[in-house]
């Protein structure tokens, strides 16, 4: 992950910054920042529009160019100016100065000396002594990886399409191959038609039409004997389970392979704010049941609706039929409470306080009172809100923006 230096102005007139006491100051007249020691000998007088605390006896700096530009650099204890301020991004990690300047990346030591050219277009943090770099071909419209140490020294050689796990250990595609790398460079390769991200230390990874999971190091740690499995992932509340399906039975493991939530359901959803969606007889759609699970797979929400989306902003938009083949869609929270009425044709999942609804064929948007925000007028949705604008078709298929008063923008 790319670390971007932006420093606050807001930074306390004294502040403990080291055993020495060193402490940053503020000239009220210039509202400059400079340094002192603990008995207010200035060190640095006050030149500099940002500074940080010191790590590792050396401080990132700034200076302002223009209203909405810095450049920064790096001084130590004495107030000399080690890197200069020059670059667009200075950072210290695992005992490496990483800079940049003009979207490329480099490396010094904390004395300024120069351990890399800026070559890199993007650097990732140091992890067990080495970190991820990238050089991206414009003209090929594709990137390469590697790793170095934290000497700046190429280790693992830039030559990857893609890292899958620089964490514990590394896993790298090359060619639509895939390697576990070790801090040498040796490749032992992984003989699977597909690898997936790392999360919780772990990989998902199929081969012969079965999935299970490896570790950093390629080792299997859950067998290869489900038919379908989801990764574990980290953006999930309960990212520590995977969906995983053997034959026509869903169910949920951990990261250890214990089943949690046993595969007795004919389908499970995906958790989305601690709650699973999970169904039986899917088919026909008309005699489905639907409820919601918790990550002890304890069935919190009992399975009496014929249809259900997950959960967001603390609802999910659920069905019940009513006479004939009928559906009405209305909302529960979180404890099952049936909170809008059953009274649409169709509903989407809420997205920054708004969702799309369906009424006498049209689709609307309402808010979480079930008040309607922005009549029943546009012929489909195609995505709810996102940064307060939505799309929408009207009646002539022209597809439109709107933001949430329902003006087309």
């Amino acid at each position: 992950m790319l670390k971007v230096c932006f420093y606050s102005l807001f930074i306390p007139v004294y502040v403990n910054v080291c055993a020495q006491q060193i402490q940053t100051f503020r000239d009220p007249a210039s509202k400059k920042y400079g340094l002192k020691d603990a008995a207010g000998k200035i060190i640095v007088t006050p030149k500099y529009d940002t500074v940080e605390a010191f790590k590792n006896n050396v401080a990132v700096v700034g200076k302002k160019i223009t209203w909405s530009d810095y450049k920064y650099g790096l001084i130590n204890k004495t107030g000399k100016e080690i890197v200069p301020l020059v670059y667009e991004t200075v950072y210290t990690d695992a005992g490496i100065v990483v800079v940049q300047a003009d979207d490329k990346y480099g490396f010094m030591d904390k004395t300024g000396k120069k351990l890399s050219p800026l070559k890199y277009n993007n650097v990732w943090e140091f992890s067990d002594g080495i970190a991820g770099v990238e050089i991206y071909d414009r003209d090929k419209g594709e990137g390469k990886w590697g790793f170095v140490d934290n000497t700046g020294k190429v280790v693992i050689p830039v030559k990857y399409d893609r890292v899958l796990s620089n964490k514990k250990g590394v896993i790298a595609e090359r060619e639509g191959k895939y390697f576990a790398v070790a801090k040498s460079g040796k490749e032992i390769p992984l003989n699977y038609e597909r690898i997936g991200h790392a999360a919780y230390g772990l990989l998902l990874v199929k081969q012969n039409n079965k999935f299970g999971f490896i570790n950093a190091k390629g080792e299997v740690v859950i067998p290869l004997k489900y038919d379908n499995a989801w990764d574990f992932s980290t953006w999930q509340r309960t990212g520590y389970l995977s969906n995983v399906r053997i034959g026509n039975k869903s169910g949920f493991i951990d990261t250890s392979g214990k089943e949690v939530i046993p595969l007795t359901y004919d389908w499970a959803g995906l958790f989305r704010e601690g709650l699973a969606k999970v169904t039986m007889n899917p088919v026909p759609a008309g005699e489905s049941k639907n409820g919601f699970v918790d990550s002890a797979g304890h069935l919190v929400i009992p399975m009496i609706y014929n249809s259900a989306g997950n959960f967001s902003e603390g609802m999910a938009a659920v069905s019940k039929k009513s006479g004939g083949r009928n559906f009405f869609y209305g909302y529960i929270d979180r404890s099952g409470k049936e909170v809008i009425p059953f009274s649409f044709e169709s509903a989407d999942e809420f997205s920054e306080g708004l969702a799309a609804v369906k009424l006498n064929g049209k689709w609307g948007f309402i808010d979480k009172e079930g008040n309607v925000v922005i009549p029943y007028k546009y012929k489909s949705v195609i995505n709810g809100f996102n940064y307060k604008r939505a799309k929408v078709v009207l009646d002539d298929d022209k597809l439109i923006t709107i933001d949430k008063t329902g003006k087309e923008n």
